[in-house]
Protein backbone atom coordinates (compact mmCIF):
# COMPACT_ATOMS: atom_id res chain seq x y z
CA UNK A 1 0.00 0.00 0.00
CA UNK A 2 1.49 3.25 -0.78
CA UNK A 3 1.33 6.06 2.07
CA UNK A 4 1.69 8.88 -0.42
CA UNK A 5 2.72 12.00 0.02
CA UNK A 6 2.93 13.55 4.08
CA UNK A 7 3.37 17.30 4.40
CA UNK A 8 4.62 18.48 7.53
CA UNK A 9 4.34 22.27 8.16
CA UNK A 10 6.31 23.98 11.20
CA UNK A 11 8.92 21.50 10.49
CA UNK A 12 11.83 23.52 12.26
CA UNK A 13 9.95 23.43 15.39
CA UNK A 14 9.36 21.01 18.31
CA UNK A 15 6.29 19.65 17.06
CA UNK A 16 6.98 19.24 13.28
CA UNK A 17 10.61 18.37 13.24
CA UNK A 18 9.28 15.87 15.98
CA UNK A 19 6.55 14.40 13.61
CA UNK A 20 8.28 14.41 10.37
CA UNK A 21 11.68 12.31 12.19
CA UNK A 22 9.37 10.02 13.59
CA UNK A 23 6.85 9.68 9.96
CA UNK A 24 10.79 9.39 8.27
CA UNK A 25 11.35 6.46 10.73
CA UNK A 26 8.70 4.34 10.03
CA UNK A 27 9.41 0.73 8.24
CA UNK A 28 9.99 1.43 4.74
CA UNK A 29 6.30 -0.35 4.01
CA UNK A 30 4.39 1.83 5.81
CA UNK A 31 6.49 5.38 5.71
CA UNK A 32 5.14 7.98 3.34
CA UNK A 33 7.24 10.45 1.28
CA UNK A 34 7.91 13.12 3.75
CA UNK A 35 7.66 16.86 2.47
CA UNK A 36 8.96 19.47 5.49
CA UNK A 37 7.58 23.11 5.02
CA UNK A 38 10.31 25.52 6.57
CA UNK A 39 10.68 29.50 6.44
CA UNK A 40 14.53 28.60 6.26
CA UNK A 41 16.26 25.66 5.04
CA UNK A 42 19.53 26.53 6.21
CA UNK A 43 18.55 25.47 10.22
CA UNK A 44 20.40 22.37 11.27
CA UNK A 45 17.13 20.66 12.45
CA UNK A 46 15.79 21.17 8.85
CA UNK A 47 18.82 20.15 7.06
CA UNK A 48 18.77 16.78 9.39
CA UNK A 49 15.57 15.63 8.20
CA UNK A 50 16.84 16.34 4.75
CA UNK A 51 19.42 13.86 5.23
CA UNK A 52 17.08 11.61 6.73
CA UNK A 53 15.23 11.77 3.39
CA UNK A 54 12.71 14.69 3.55
CA UNK A 55 11.88 16.73 0.84
CA UNK A 56 12.52 20.64 1.93
CA UNK A 57 9.69 23.38 0.83
CA UNK A 58 10.64 26.70 1.60
CA UNK A 59 7.52 28.59 2.41
CA UNK A 60 5.66 31.37 4.85
CA UNK A 61 1.91 31.20 5.86
CA UNK A 62 1.19 34.64 5.51
CA UNK A 63 2.16 33.85 0.89
CA UNK A 64 -0.74 31.62 0.09
CA UNK A 65 1.25 30.74 -3.23
CA UNK A 66 3.86 29.73 -1.26
CA UNK A 67 1.68 27.24 0.63
CA UNK A 68 0.08 26.02 -2.47
CA UNK A 69 3.58 24.95 -3.67
CA UNK A 70 4.35 23.36 -0.66
CA UNK A 71 1.10 21.09 -0.43
CA UNK A 72 1.04 20.12 -4.17
CA UNK A 73 0.05 16.85 -4.08
CA UNK A 74 -0.07 15.89 -0.60
CA UNK A 75 -2.42 13.06 0.83
CA UNK A 76 -2.01 14.63 4.23
CA UNK A 77 -0.52 17.40 5.89
CA UNK A 78 -0.10 18.28 9.90
CA UNK A 79 -0.34 21.53 10.57
CA UNK A 80 0.81 23.55 13.21
CA UNK A 81 1.40 27.42 13.74
CA UNK A 82 3.21 29.42 16.36
CA UNK A 83 0.88 32.22 18.24
CA UNK A 84 3.69 33.69 19.80
CA UNK A 85 5.67 35.00 16.51
CA UNK A 86 2.50 35.12 14.83
CA UNK A 87 -0.39 36.80 17.45
CA UNK A 88 -3.74 35.87 17.88
CA UNK A 89 -4.93 37.49 14.17
CA UNK A 90 -1.97 36.03 12.23
CA UNK A 91 -2.16 32.00 14.18
CA UNK A 92 -5.89 32.37 13.14
CA UNK A 93 -5.44 34.01 9.55
CA UNK A 94 -2.29 30.52 9.16
CA UNK A 95 -4.01 28.09 10.50
CA UNK A 96 -7.30 29.10 8.49
CA UNK A 97 -4.82 29.71 5.11
CA UNK A 98 -3.09 26.09 5.36
CA UNK A 99 -6.68 24.41 5.65
CA UNK A 100 -8.21 26.49 2.64
CA UNK A 101 -5.48 25.61 0.75
CA UNK A 102 -5.45 21.94 1.42
CA UNK A 103 -9.38 21.93 0.78
CA UNK A 104 -8.19 23.46 -2.73
CA UNK A 105 -5.36 21.01 -3.98
CA UNK A 106 -7.21 18.48 -2.93
CA UNK A 107 -5.87 16.89 0.24
CA UNK A 108 -7.30 13.40 1.58
CA UNK A 109 -6.76 14.41 5.22
CA UNK A 110 -5.76 17.18 7.25
CA UNK A 111 -4.29 16.95 10.95
CA UNK A 112 -4.17 20.26 12.89
CA UNK A 113 -2.41 20.67 16.25
CA UNK A 114 -4.40 22.64 18.59
CA UNK A 115 -4.44 22.88 22.23
CA UNK A 116 -5.66 20.90 24.95
CA UNK A 117 -9.48 22.49 25.95
CA UNK A 118 -9.28 24.63 23.22
CA UNK A 119 -13.02 23.59 22.75
CA UNK A 120 -14.18 25.14 25.60
CA UNK A 121 -14.63 28.99 26.11
CA UNK A 122 -11.49 29.62 27.85
CA UNK A 123 -10.76 33.48 27.19
CA UNK A 124 -6.93 32.51 27.29
CA UNK A 125 -6.02 34.17 23.64
CA UNK A 126 -3.74 31.23 22.70
CA UNK A 127 -6.59 28.74 22.56
CA UNK A 128 -9.09 30.85 21.32
CA UNK A 129 -7.02 31.81 18.39
CA UNK A 130 -7.00 27.57 17.99
CA UNK A 131 -10.47 27.85 18.31
CA UNK A 132 -11.05 29.52 15.48
CA UNK A 133 -8.85 27.44 13.28
CA UNK A 134 -10.13 23.87 14.75
CA UNK A 135 -13.87 25.29 13.87
CA UNK A 136 -12.78 26.84 9.92
CA UNK A 137 -11.53 23.40 9.76
CA UNK A 138 -14.13 21.50 10.96
CA UNK A 139 -16.35 23.33 8.21
CA UNK A 140 -13.95 23.54 5.63
CA UNK A 141 -15.08 20.10 4.12
CA UNK A 142 -11.75 18.24 4.79
CA UNK A 143 -11.63 14.72 6.80
CA UNK A 144 -9.63 15.78 9.28
CA UNK A 145 -7.91 14.93 12.55
CA UNK A 146 -7.31 17.53 15.48
CA UNK A 147 -5.12 16.81 18.14
CA UNK A 148 -5.58 18.91 21.67
CA UNK A 149 -2.35 17.82 23.50
CA UNK A 150 -1.88 18.82 26.85
CA UNK A 151 1.56 19.91 27.85
CA UNK A 152 5.17 19.26 26.78
CA UNK A 153 8.52 18.78 28.76
CA UNK A 154 10.23 21.91 26.62
CA UNK A 155 6.97 24.18 28.10
CA UNK A 156 9.26 23.83 31.86
CA UNK A 157 12.09 25.26 30.16
CA UNK A 158 10.43 28.66 29.54
CA UNK A 159 8.68 27.62 33.26
CA UNK A 160 12.17 26.76 35.44
CA UNK A 161 12.70 29.99 37.36
CA UNK A 162 8.99 30.14 38.60
CA UNK A 163 8.39 26.11 39.10
CA UNK A 164 11.94 24.53 40.16
CA UNK A 165 11.68 25.46 43.89
CA UNK A 166 7.61 23.95 44.00
CA UNK A 167 7.87 21.03 41.63
CA UNK A 168 11.08 19.03 41.53
CA UNK A 169 9.49 16.89 39.18
CA UNK A 170 7.83 17.49 35.73
CA UNK A 171 4.08 16.24 35.08
CA UNK A 172 3.47 13.34 33.17
CA UNK A 173 4.07 14.62 29.54
CA UNK A 174 1.07 14.92 26.79
CA UNK A 175 1.91 12.18 24.40
CA UNK A 176 3.82 13.99 21.55
CA UNK A 177 1.22 14.79 18.29
CA UNK A 178 4.15 12.75 16.35
CA UNK A 179 2.93 9.14 17.31
CA UNK A 180 -0.74 10.12 17.00
CA UNK A 181 -0.12 11.92 13.45
CA UNK A 182 1.27 8.70 12.59
CA UNK A 183 -1.86 6.87 13.66
CA UNK A 184 -3.78 8.97 12.06
CA UNK A 185 -2.36 8.59 9.21
CA UNK A 186 -2.60 4.93 8.67
CA UNK A 187 -6.16 5.19 10.12
CA UNK A 188 -7.01 7.52 7.58
CA UNK A 189 -5.57 5.61 5.03
CA UNK A 190 -7.35 2.43 5.13
CA UNK A 191 -10.86 3.93 6.18
CA UNK A 192 -11.43 6.86 3.95
CA UNK A 193 -13.47 10.12 5.30
CA UNK A 194 -12.78 10.08 8.81
CA UNK A 195 -13.10 13.44 10.60
CA UNK A 196 -12.14 13.39 15.15
CA UNK A 197 -10.68 15.23 17.80
CA UNK A 198 -8.12 13.45 20.30
CA UNK A 199 -7.01 15.29 23.53
CA UNK A 200 -3.61 14.06 24.65
CA UNK A 201 -2.63 14.14 27.74
CA UNK A 202 -0.04 11.68 30.51
CA UNK A 203 -2.34 9.96 33.26
CA UNK A 204 -1.32 13.42 35.57
CA UNK A 205 -0.27 16.45 33.45
CA UNK A 206 -3.63 18.33 33.41
CA UNK A 207 -3.76 17.53 37.73
CA UNK A 208 0.04 18.68 38.13
CA UNK A 209 0.30 21.44 35.58
CA UNK A 210 -2.24 22.97 37.28
CA UNK A 211 -0.97 22.88 40.74
CA UNK A 212 2.15 24.21 39.32
CA UNK A 213 0.18 27.30 37.92
CA UNK A 214 -2.12 27.53 41.44
CA UNK A 215 1.54 27.77 43.22
CA UNK A 216 3.23 30.39 40.75
CA UNK A 217 0.04 32.83 40.58
CA UNK A 218 -0.15 32.39 44.51
CA UNK A 219 3.75 33.34 44.24
CA UNK A 220 2.55 36.60 42.41
CA UNK A 221 0.49 37.81 44.54
CA UNK A 222 2.66 37.61 47.69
Amino acid sequence: MSYGLMVVTGAAGHQGNAVARELLRQREETRPNVRAMVHHRDRAAVQELEMMGAEIAEGDFDDRDSVAKALEGATAVFSVQDFFSAGFDGEVRQGQTVADVAKAVGVEHFIYSSVGSAHRDTGIPHFDSKRQIEQHIQQSGLSYTILRPVFFYYNYKAMRQSTKKRENRPAAPARHPASAVVRARLRASGVGRVSESRQLSGPRTRHRQHRIIDASRLRDHQ
